[in-house]
């Protein structure tokens, strides 16, 4: 048998060190290394509420949440998995409240010195009476209201879609108007006190609205008689509608100069008392144009 060389038995203790350099304890068992721990789903951000004009736009959706950052590998193991992204949530339709609240109360809100300018306050599905002294439009927010004046008797806010004996009466402005005849047929009538400036020239719009039922209840005219703290200053008569059962609504105006800083205006039936049609919209009172 051969005899190896120094040499060479030194070079295979070398490379046994290499391979097992804490020494090899063959009679134990290893130790695994633990798998490394995934990272926690990331959370979406919910979306906020959007706003729209009058049709508000969609809320923009919350953005995904990040991923959980993947676990560290352990010593021997697999590395862990990282979490789940999150979802956001979608934003919800958003609403223009001013919008809508102006639309319900007319297009001359906003505009006209007086509130409750197209009656469209307190609503109503068909036809709502008020006597002397009510106030109409309470609810208007905190705004001026009209009260029942002149002669003791009622007065009617009526819906668009109200018909009787074969006529409709769709309002003039938004969804309602005024009946000033009410079920009293008297020298009954709507009244409001607004503030103004004494020496300025105002004018004042509205719009009366007539039915022709000869024979009938309605009548074939509608006279409003327009009062200026008290005083009358016109009697606007409309006798238009022939050949139609639909109102028919005619426009007129009246400028004056105020005497104070508060000034009272009046629309009064001028109809007899055979006549149950009687109807005013769209009212504004506004600073003149040229002083």
């Amino acid at each position: 048998m051969r005899r190896f060389g120094s040499g060479l038995a030194l070079s295979l203790l070398v490379g046994l060190l290499a391979v097992f350099p804490d020494g090899c304890d063959c009679g134990g068992s290893n130790t695994t290394a633990n798998t490394g721990t995934g990272g926690g789903a990331g959370q979406g951000i919910a979306g906020t509420t959007g706003t729209g004009g009058k049709a508000g736009g969609s809320g923009a959706g919350g953005s995904a949440g990040e991923g959980g950052a993947a676990g560290q590998a352990g010593q021997g193991g697999a590395s862990g998995a990282g979490g789940s992204a999150g979802a956001g949530n979608a934003g919800k339709i958003g609403t223009d409240a001013a919008v809508d609240a102006a639309v319900s109360m007319g297009s001359c809100a906003g505009v006209s010195l007086l509130g409750n300018c197209s009656f469209e306050l307190p609503v109503t599905a068909g036809a709502q009476l008020f006597s002397s002294d009510a106030g109409i439009g309470a609810a208007d927010a905190g705004a001026a209201q009209w009260t029942v004046a002149g002669a003791a008797g009622n007065v009617n806010t009526i819906n668009t879609a109200f018909t009787q004996n074969g006529f409709s009466f769709v309002a003039e402005d938004g969804q309602q108007s005024m009946d000033l005849t009410g079920t009293s047929n008297t020298a009954t009538g709507v009244a409001q006190t607004v503030p103004t400036t004494k020496g300025t020239r105002y004018t004042l719009s509205f719009w009366v609205g007539n039915v022709v039922d000869s024979g009938g209840i309605f009548g074939t005219t509608s006279t409003v008689d327009v009062l200026i703290d008290g005083a009358q200053v016109l009697a606007a008569e409309n006798d238009g509608g022939s050949g139609t059962t639909t109102l028919d609504w005619k426009q007129f105006s009246w400028e004056f100069i105020a005497a104070s800083t508060a000034t009272t205006i009046s629309f009064i039936s001028g109809d007899p008392s055979t006549d149950t049609s009687n109807f005013i919209d769209n009212v504004i009172l506004s600073v003149a144009s040229v002083q």
